[in-house]
């Protein structure tokens, strides 16, 4: 039970990140066009069914989230099908990627990493899922900092950003080790407490940084009102010099 409601806990991230990611791609608010989110449950749905009959990032699951996600992007943004596609792909490969990167690292310093992650004690699993989110989650930040126009993060803060999320992946993992090495009671409830600190340092940060570019964005916008204020009032002069000297002719 404790299983199942962890990998439906995952695909729902799996469906946010999707909805997050493609939107702030395109700049374009879903609230704008609520029916994109009809692809967002079927992504949902067909996750939850695959994920009773394949194991894994099969090919035949990457084709479907394939076609949800490009699906999800065109219906957002259809004048421009190409960058659409290539937004929808990206997702997909980010996912994967990140999957495989996570897999590979902590296969380096953990045994039976197969027998950790898809075994009995599912909290190891819950680590190495948030693990891969968190993983995930830097990568669709970063990119989003390259490819999206109106940027809400500047480089260094996004740089900043991932580097923190990589730092916390990597802290996840040896709390991982950690638990397998010792597997008593105790070593579960803290790597479990300082899972859920780090996860959540995660968030205030990433929070209190797009706070602060927020605040940066207004006092920019600020700045360009004042600019344009000023300039409006620098013709208003003139054209009031050139209708008094008008008037001293005329007299």
């Amino acid at each position: 039970m404790i299983n199942m409601m962890i990998e439906i806990a995952a695909t729902v991230i799996d469906v946010v990140f999707m909805i997050w990611f493609i939107s702030r791609f395109h700049n374009i608010s879903v609230f704008r066009k609520p029916l994109s989110l009809i692809w967002g449950a079927l992504f949902l749905i067909y996750q939850l069914l695959i994920d009773q009959l394949l194991h894994g990032f099969e090919l035949v699951t990457a084709l479907g989230v394939i076609i949800v996600s490009v699906g999800y992007s065109l219906t957002l943004q259809r004048k421009k099908y190409l960058w659409s596609i290539f937004a929808g792909m990206l997702y997909v490969i980010v996912a994967m990627l990140s999957i495989s990167l996570v897999y590979s690292v902590f296969s380096i310093f953990i045994e039976n990493i197969d027998v950790a992650i898809y075994g009995t004690k599912s909290f190891l699993r819950i680590i190495y899922l948030i693990v891969c989110k968190l993983i995930q989650f830097g990568f669709y930040q970063f990119l989003l900092q390259i490819f999206k126009k109106e940027k809400t993060l500047a480089v260094s803060n996004g740089v900043f950003s991932f580097a923190f999320t990589f730092a916390t992946a990597v802290g996840l993992g040896f709390l991982m080790k950690l638990a397998i090495e010792y597997p008593t009671s105790e070593i579960e409830i803290i790597t479990f407490v300082l899972a859920f600190i780090l996860v959540l340092l995660n968030l205030i940060l990433y929070v209190m940084i797009n706070q602060v570019q927020s605040l940066l964005k207004s006092k920019y916008d600020l700045m360009l009102l004042q600019d344009r204020m000023k300039f409006e009032k620098s013709r208003v002069e003139e054209v009031a010099a050139i209708w008094a000297n008008i008037r001293q002719v005329k007299h």
